[in-house]
């Protein structure tokens, strides 16, 4: 129950967001970063959340994605295979970062959520009409956030996010209309 009255609290809020904007390490993975004994760094993306942005890119959602971290297994993953046109890697400050990505998208806070699971993501979770968090982020952060997703990190939780979005909007099922 208390999760539907949240929901109807933020309503509103989320059928304005036209941009989606995320942390990578932590939440569209499960924050584990694997070393290779060459240097080589891998991570694990969930297809749920791949498939999250070529949905929500149908129904006219746009993404970014905002780390702090500088490795080529993000961009590799978000601007070659997703084709995203901003990922910005090696944010030390999110919160200006924010503010850039809004001027580039030429949209306002309150048209933009923000998903993040670390101290480093509030400022940028401040700058956005909504703030979601992954299910294991940290306390703080979930505390900070207007909607705490099922899901932890790593496993979906930008599905959750775009899906929640599109019913607001009430347009999740015309999404859906083209698989059924």
């Amino acid at each position: 129950m208390f999760r539907t009255l949240r929901y109807y609290l933020i309503k509103r809020r989320l059928s304005r967001i036209r941009l989606i904007v995320s942390d990578v390490d932590g939440v569209l993975t499960d924050g584990r970063i694997v070393v290779t004994d060459k240097g080589y760094e891998q991570k694990n993306y969930h297809s749920r959340d791949g498939f999250a942005i070529r949905l929500g890119r149908e129904m006219g959602l746009s993404f970014a994605v905002l780390t702090a971290r500088d490795t080529e297994a993000v961009r590799i993953r978000f601007k070659k295979q997703l084709k995203l046109t901003h990922v910005i890697t090696g944010a030390a400050d999110k919160g200006k970062a924010m503010e850039a990505i809004l001027r580039d998208f030429h949209v306002t806070r309150e048209e933009t959520a923000y998903i993040g699971d670390e101290f480093i993501d509030l400022t940028a979770m401040a700058y956005a009409g909504v703030a979601f968090a992954p299910s294991d982020a940290a306390r703080e952060v979930r505390h900070a956030a207007d909607w705490v997703t099922h899901v932890p990190g790593g496993e979906g939780v930008l599905r959750e996010t775009v899906m929640l979005i599109l019913r607001a909007q009430g347009r999740s099922h015309e999404a859906l209309r083209r698989y059924r």
